[in-house]
């Protein structure tokens, strides 16, 4: 948690648009017929939030390039 007052709001303000944005964008998919059913928008947004902070980290620290197949095991992860 960011302990810094002047920081955390401003951060947790932009995070939370991210967030937002990424909910409306799950529940279009969803009444397209693009994103299963199964998915709750909110919660889908905050999988794919971690996913957004995780894999740049893991491509930096630990030099893992395969965008395909992540995207794909992604993919398969989100149909189970």
């Amino acid at each position: 948690m960011l302990r810094n007052d002047e920081v955390r709001g401003p951060a947790a303000e932009g995070f939370e648009k991210v967030r937002a944005s990424i909910a409306d964008a799950l529940r279009r998919g969803r009444a397209a017929g693009a994103v299963p059913a199964a998915v709750d928008p909110d919660r889908g947004a905050r999988v794919v939030m971690g996913l957004l902070h995780g894999f740049p980290l893991q491509r930096v620290a630990f030099g893992l390039t395969d965008t395909t197949g992540f995207a794909d095991d992604l993919r398969a992860g989100l149909i189970l």
